[in-house]
């Protein structure tokens, strides 16, 4: 009996190790493929260029680099959230730049817009997203077809560029 609780333990302690030696080298392959560069969020104020006027928007931003590929991708929102219906700018983060000062400048595409209805059709809209890493900071969103938002957010940023 006591020799059926050891082999009972110590086939339970063999498959620990064996499911935490599977999740190291899980979590290490991930790590290894892409690096998060930087990520950011904020409330403040979206406008549209046909004078509509978001209060209390939401932005959130993120951008990773690919391990053995040039260059960085990622995904930006602006969500607008009232009692009945939530509206979203959503988009493409295709380039960027991380500066030994800390400022940010990320650079992409609006690929959804159901805040200002002003998408070009056919084509998608280039935006800007200029901050500094650090808490409480200003984050200003501008796109070539006059949609800007002003934020004060956090930005959190991991990696400089060399």
């Amino acid at each position: 009996m006591i020799i059926e609780k050891i082999r009972i333990i110590f086939q339970l302690a063999l498959a620990m190790i064996v499911l935490t030696s599977l999740l190291l080298a899980t979590q290490g392959t991930e790590a290894a493929s892409a690096v998060k560069l930087v990520t950011g969020w904020g409330t403040g104020t979206f406008f549209c260029r046909n004078g509509l006027i978001y209060n209390h928007g939401q932005i959130h931003f993120e951008a990773n680099s690919i391990e053995g590929k040039k260059g960085i991708t990622g995904n930006w929102t602006i969500n607008i959230i009232n009692t009945h219906t939530k509206f979203s700018e959503i988009g493409s983060i295709d380039f960027g730049k991380i500066s030994n000062s800390r400022s940010v400048i990320l650079v992409g595409k609006e690929q959804l817009d159901s805040l200002c209805k002003d998408q070009i059709l056919g084509s998608n809209t280039d935006i800007t997203i200029v901050s500094q890493c650090g808490a409480n900071v200003n984050v200003t969103l501008t796109a070539l077809n006059q949609q800007k938002g002003d934020f004060v957010g956090n930005v959190l940023c991991n990696k400089l560029e060399k």
